[in-house]
């Protein structure tokens, strides 16, 4: 639920009120927060999950735990669909966050799309 509702709260902030950005992104702040101690209890994302909750931290700035990273490195790549892995690139060269485990998950995902390029169909 955590991604979900994070996702949620980042299509809300292009919404011009002012009240509502700002309760979407306190609430982007807490699931980052929630993320980051339900990774420290070895609670697993799926990857659907992973590449929504980051990409609606990216969306709208807030920062990602460090251990949101760690743990995709430990995913199966087989668990991400064409539109997980371009979700969590998007999302990876958008976050802000220092840190090897970031690099080394692009350099996982830019290799994953690489194998899976003459697969992907366009989109429109």
């Amino acid at each position: 639920w955590l991604a979900q509702g994070a996702w949620a709260a980042a299509k809300v902030l292009p919404v011009p009120s002012k009240t509502l950005q700002t309760d979407a992104t306190k609430l982007l702040e807490e699931v980052s927060q929630a993320s980051a101690q339900a990774l420290q209890r070895r609670k697993p994302f799926e990857a659907r999950d992973a590449a929504n909750l980051l990409w609606a931290l990216a969306a709208a700035r807030v920062s990602a735990p460090i251990e949101a990273f760690d743990a995709l490195l430990v995913m199966k790549t087989e668990a991400f669909a064409p539109q997980d892995i371009a979700n969590l690139i998007w999302a990876l060269t958008r976050l802000e966050n220092p840190g090897d485990s970031r690099l080394a998950m692009l350099e996982k995902l830019c290799g994953l799309a690489q194998k899976q390029i003459w697969h992907l169909e366009p989109q429109g």
